[in-house]
């Protein structure tokens, strides 16, 4: 469904959810009437008039007014927004430096990573799960997801400080036919082989990331 929505404006896609997707303009799907939901349809378009800043997956901010920043809505997978910047100020006015300055800046000057405060989140901790370590975390601003590429030059990457940049889709299959976008992922349990690639993937992953 997602699939079908993004490809009524390809070109025009900034951001994927789980039940949603973020366009620089309206796609050509049927929708709900203003204010109403229906289980399975897609709801009416909201206009987010002041636009947005996407750091990563899951970080990101969407702007419905333009010059009220009341109204942004922040999005902070993994880190605690009261531990973001300069803790003298508001956490919202902390968010709004962090994304719409701080984190542009970054991007400007080629730096790799910010610092956020950290979330607590694995089996280790399940007894303190939903409060906030006071240790930091640092975002890596030159990395992205598995589903897209960061541009390769150094002028591209620094113009995210001032405008959206366009993203390859990255290749999630070991057996793509040349030319191809994109696959989609096999599941494990029909190929036990896939499998084995996958955890070998997300083990390293973990050594990178320090967690084993």
């Amino acid at each position: 469904m997602l699939m079908s929505a993004a490809l009524t404006a390809p070109n025009a896609i900034d951001s994927f959810m789980t039940d949603g997707i973020v366009a620089e303009k309206e796609l050509g799907i049927p929708t709900t009437a203003p204010g109403e939901k229906k289980l399975g349809e897609w709801e009416h378009p909201k206009i987010m008039k002041g636009g947005g800043v996407f750091v990563q997956s899951g970080v990101y901010a969407l702007c419905p007014e333009v010059g009220n920043p009341d109204t942004i809505v922040y999005k902070c997978r993994g880190f605690n927004p009261a531990k973001a910047g300069d803790d003298k100020l508001p956490w919202r006015e902390r968010m709004r430096k962090a994304m719409f300055e701080d984190i542009p800046a970054c991007w400007k000057a080629g730096d790799a990573r910010y610092t956020f405060g950290l979330a607590v989140a694995s089996r280790e901790t399940e007894t303190v799960i939903g409060c906030w370590k006071e240790t930091k975390r640092h975002q890596q601003l030159d990395a992205m997801s598995r589903k897209r590429k960061l541009p390769k030059g150094l002028k591209l990457r620094r113009a995210r400080a001032e405008r959206l940049v366009p993203l390859d889709v990255n290749h999630r299959s070991l057996d793509l036919m040349s030319g191809r976008w994109s696959d989609a992922r096999k599941v494990d349990w029909l190929d036990p082989e896939m499998k084995d690639l996958n955890d070998e993937a997300d083990e390293n992953d973990n050594v990178l990331a320090g967690r084993s």
